[in-house]
Order: C-alpha cells, then sequence, then structure tokens
C-alpha cells in the first residue's frame, strides 16, 4: 500500500512538472517570445518574412527617432480552440525637459496563431492594426 502511494504521488509530481515545462507555451507567451527575437537579436524564426518584416519595422521607427525600447503590451483577444489572435501594443512616450509628456508613439500589431498540437502555438500570420507614429498631446 505504502509503496502504491509513493508510486501514484510520483507520477502526480512527473505530471505537475511536464505541465509546468512545457504547459508555458501560451499564446502571449509565443508571441513575447517572437517579438523579442526579432527586435533584440538576430535569431532565425520560422516566419514568412512578410511578417517578420511588419514586426522589425515598429522597432526600426524607434530607432530612426531615437527614441529609444519600446514599452509593449501583450494581451489575448480572443482564445478558440485551435486558433487565437494576440494583440501587441507598442508605445514610446517622449517627455519635455520639465517631465511633462511631449509625444506618444504607439502602433497595434495582431498576432493570429493556431495550435499544432497540445503544447505547441505557431504564429500563422501577423497583420498591422494601427502603423507606429507619433499622436502629439496639446
Amino acid at each position: 500500500m505504502k509503496k502504491r502511494i509513493q508510486w501514484i504521488s510520483v507520477m502526480c509530481l512527473l505530471v505537475v512538472i511536464t505541465f509546468f515545462l512545457f504547459g508555458r507555451t501560451s499564446p502571449t507567451d509565443v508571441v513575447e517570445t517572437t517579438i523579442e527575437k526579432i527586435g533584440f537579436t538576430s535569431e532565425h524564426l520560422p516566419l514568412a518574412k512578410t511578417d517578420i518584416d511588419k514586426i522589425a519595422s515598429f522597432f526600426t521607427f524607434t530607432e530612426d527617432h531615437h527614441l529609444g525600447k519600446p514599452y509593449i503590451k501583450i494581451k489575448e483577444a480572443s482564445p478558440l480552440k485551435d486558433q487565437a489572435q494576440v494583440i501587441a501594443t507598442f508605445e514610446v512616450i517622449q517627455y519635455q525637459p520639465d517631465n511633462s509628456i511631449q509625444n506618444i508613439y504607439n502602433g497595434t500589431l495582431v498576432f493570429t496563431l493556431q495550435k499544432r498540437s497540445f503544447f505547441t502555438w505557431e504564429i500563422d500570420h501577423v497583420d498591422i492594426l494601427q502603423e507606429m507614429g507619433e499622436h502629439a498631446t496639446e
């Protein structure tokens, strides 16, 4: 009886560890990792060049305008069983010398993901919902 309880305990622990290690690939995790790789590394990604260019254009905009690293907010918009859409909002705030807001630059990407297996989500395509741009405050 004692061996049986130990065996069941070990199996439960393995299930929990497996879920923790492999179950952390949510659609938002996939998008966050992809954005980080495109924006901050030169690692090759299994993504269409047009989609990579869309994401990279947001980082290029901030570099071209000397704005620094954007704040990126990621949230899941419409989770379905085998498909998900994730919204990534990029934002950079430019301040005046007196620390009041001078300009706000932002843009939004929409990622559509397909579930390929129990633990795997893949980006199907990326759409630009709002181009990265300046929104001056008055």
